[in-house]
């Protein structure tokens, strides 16, 4: 595949054109008139790959960035591909092969060696996977090690499990950046019990002072609406109905004691019926992860308030 991008700094010595293009592909800068090769072994200036989950970004990567846990504890960003392939994509000989084998397990020893100085490597590995589990974006993960870090200098992990904390920073990150997730969707991507992470979540806003801002119950609806609805591949017209809905409460000044999470399966089920989708209660309440006396306790809240004395 031969790229775009034109070579305007230098000329054809056949034919005096100016018009050069790169071929990714061999590495050679060619004219574009007579197809002579004008340099070998060109750098090539384009995007190396495109990585769309992190399985592709681990097998074409061969380097990483600097992570924070990685950068508080002066531990290298760079790392040695998993590949046996020089720059040009040959295959190394048996000789270079060894060597890199060897110098890959030495840099995962002295990896090992520094974050066990505060014993975060553990920590390290879980939120790399919570951060795949529930598509958290780096920011998040930077402030949930933050905050766990605090927790450790003010020694709040004596004596503690360590996941229900960072469960629990988790938690408390994505609430200051306005991410919508639960406590049960980040107790199930560490196996704990959401119990723990909740005593946690209280502990950290207790003994660390720090709160999460308020935010209006309408704004968390409307973000779980949205999030359910794209969980059960429900289409726009539906989405924007239970949204509608929620415009109708919020002028009524709809008040209850029930989560956003189940109000907002309530809206989804109520555009369901009212757009003539084939589903059910249960099925809403098993995708928004809550009771379906829940979901029907909130459905019957929404009905009264709207006035649908019709509807079943």
């Amino acid at each position: 595949m031969i790229t775009e991008d034109l070579i305007t700094n230098k000329s054809c010595p056949l034919c005096a054109n100016s018009s050069l293009m790169v071929d990714s592909i061999n590495g050679e800068i060619v004219c574009t008139r007579c197809g002579c090769i004008v340099k070998e072994r060109a750098e090539s200036f384009d995007v190396e790959h495109i990585s769309r989950d992190r399985e592709d970004y681990l097998k074409n990567t061969r380097a990483s960035k600097t992570s924070p846990l990685e950068s508080k504890y002066g531990v290298s960003a760079t790392r040695i591909g998993t590949s046996n392939t020089d720059y040009a994509g040959r295959v190394l000989d048996t000789q270079s092969q060894d060597t890199i084998v060897r110098l890959r397990k030495l840099e995962t020893k002295i990896l090992v060696r520094a974050l066990n100085k505060k014993s975060l490597r553990f920590i390290h590995t879980e939120l790399n996977k919570v951060k795949d589990k529930l598509s958290l974006n780096d920011q998040i993960i930077e402030d949930a090690l933050r905050l766990y870090l605090k927790c450790v200098e003010r020694n709040l992990d004596i004596g503690r499990h360590r996941l229900p904390l960072l469960a629990a920073a988790i938690y408390l990150a994505c609430k200051i950046s306005g991410v919508v997730r639960s406590i049960s969707e980040i107790s199930s991507a560490l196996n704990i019990k959401e119990r723990f992470v909740f005593r946690y979540y209280l502990l950290l806003t207790t003994n660390m002072n720090i709160q999460a801002p308020l935010t209006d119950i309408f704004t968390d609806i409307s973000k779980w609406v949205v999030r359910i609805a794209n969980k059960m591949g429900l289409d726009e017209v539906t989405k924007r109905l239970a949204l509608h809905f929620l415009e109708l409460l919020k002028k009524k000044n709809f008040m209850t004691s029930r989560k956003p999470i189940s109000v907002a399966a309530a809206l989804i089920y109520l555009a369901c019926y009212i757009s003539d989708k084939p589903i059910v209660q249960a099925d809403v309440a098993e995708i928004a992860d809550i009771s379906i006396i829940t979901l029907r306790c909130s459905y019957i809240d929404i009905k009264e308030t709207l006035g649908l004395w019709n509807l079943p």
